[in-house]
């Protein structure tokens, strides 16, 4: 059985409930397919209640979101000892989730290279989790493993070959972002490696790529529920905001979405839009649906994701603007940015359509953010122009 397979099989036992696809998308990789003809399915066997309503495509539930939370559930001894080790409080909600696939991904490598023929076998020399019943199963590591297998090798400008990165990107403004980041990554492997020890126990240790792999694929994947969240959830998922969402999450970008999703306490659920839904009552075969990742620029989408768009109607320029340290007035400047959580770079708009509401013309043609205009204005702030008020009443809103 293909780890494709065993994916939807996997899904279907664990209350995924889905008129929706994964096969392969011409170019993309896996997508998501819907086919108008399929009906609605349900797991009788596992009394499944959650049968899909009228234009409903999909339902995960919740113990199937792939969060923090979920991960300091896991009894998994040599993960749950490096997250000790790192500290709780230092424990963000991506490191959990880049850690556990990590952990995941390095044993089933290890158990394909052994040829293993239990897939619920271990390597951890403690501890023999080789017969799993389903419940305990369920608070192990290795009861995502079905999805794991099913995470593809990442190829972003991060996960290249440096050497390679500087002749492909040479003279555009990425190659900056991409070594900053992947300068970033790398202190932070050599921080949990070497100073920390936080892979001493692990029966297979990670190599620098294979965490750099982790991060692409975290990012290249996960979705924010913060502002899905009301205040009567009560599961511990509602603590988190980034989530990784098997099933959905093959799904592939596009800058006009055909399907849309809602969380709540019990999972989450994914609704065809009317687009979808007409065309497949108008004709026959399946249609790809699509999420929308977000209003970015090809150079975002490259740096995340890996991939552009030939006719991106998105077209913005993100520009870092680091702080001058030479400035006198650079200590006052910097803590003000801190307080105000004002990250140091400016976006410009071509068209007011693409940004937020509130966007000001900079110049003709051009459009920025209140924010970023703040910026670009503290940056030439000097004592003669109120600087003062920054240095003596630093809580105000200047």
């Amino acid at each position: 059985m293909t780890p494709l397979a065993s994916f939807c099989r996997w899904a279907h036992t664990n209350g995924v409930v889905s008129r929706l696809i994964p096969k392969e998308s011409k170019g993309m990789g896996v997508g998501l397919f819907f086919d108008p003809k399929s009906n609605n399915t349900k797991d009788k066997d596992n009394n499944n209640k959650n049968e899909l309503g009228q234009g409903e495509l999909l339902f995960v539930p919740q113990p199937l979101l792939l969060c923090r939370s979920r991960v300091l559930q896991f009894t998994c001894p040599h993960l749950q000892k490096s997250l000790s080790i790192i500290g709780p409080s230092n424990v963000s909600e991506r490191l959990a989730i880049i850690l556990f696939i990590l952990s995941q991904r390095l044993t089933l490598e290890d158990r394909a290279q052994k040829q293993c023929p239990h897939p619920t076998a271990t390597i951890t020399d403690s501890v023999d989790h080789s017969c799993y019943t389903s419940s305990n199963k369920e608070q192990s590591g290795d009861f995502f493993s079905d999805y794991i297998a099913t995470l593809p090798d990442v190829s972003t400008p991060v996960t290249l070959e440096p050497d390679l990165v500087r002749g492909y990107l040479a003279g555009s403004l990425l190659l900056d972002s991409v070594c900053a980041k992947r300068s970033k990554l790398e202190a932070e492997f050599e921080n949990l490696s070497g100073n920390l020890g936080a892979f001493e126990d692990w029966p297979c240790r990670p190599t620098l790529d294979n965490f750099i792999w982790a991060d692409a694929t975290f990012w290249s994947r996960v979705l924010s529920f913060k502002t899905q969240w009301t205040d009567n959830d009560t599961s511990d998922n509602s603590k988190d905001d980034m989530h990784m969402v098997p099933y959905l999450d093959f799904a592939n970008h596009a800058t006009t979405p055909n399907i849309r999703w809602e969380v709540d306490s019990d999972g989450l659920r994914v609704w065809g839009q009317e687009s979808l839904l007409q065309d497949s009552m108008d004709g026959d075969g399946e249609r790809e649906v699509f999420l929308s990742y977000g209003k970015k620029p090809n150079n975002e989408l490259l740096f995340l994701y890996g991939f552009t768009l030939k006719d991106n109607p998105i077209q913005f320029l993100t520009l870092a603007m680091p702080m001058d340290e030479d400035d006198p007035y650079y200590m006052p400047k910097a803590h003000s940015l801190m307080r105000w959580e004002m990250p140091p770079r400016i976006t410009i708009y071509l068209k007011k359509t693409e940004g937020p509401d509130d966007m000001e013309e900079f110049c003709p043609g051009l459009w920025i953010t209140p924010k970023s205009r703040y910026l670009l204005w503290l940056y030439a702030l000097n004592e003669d122009d109120g600087l003062g008020a920054l240095i003596e009443e630093p809580e105000s809103k200047v």
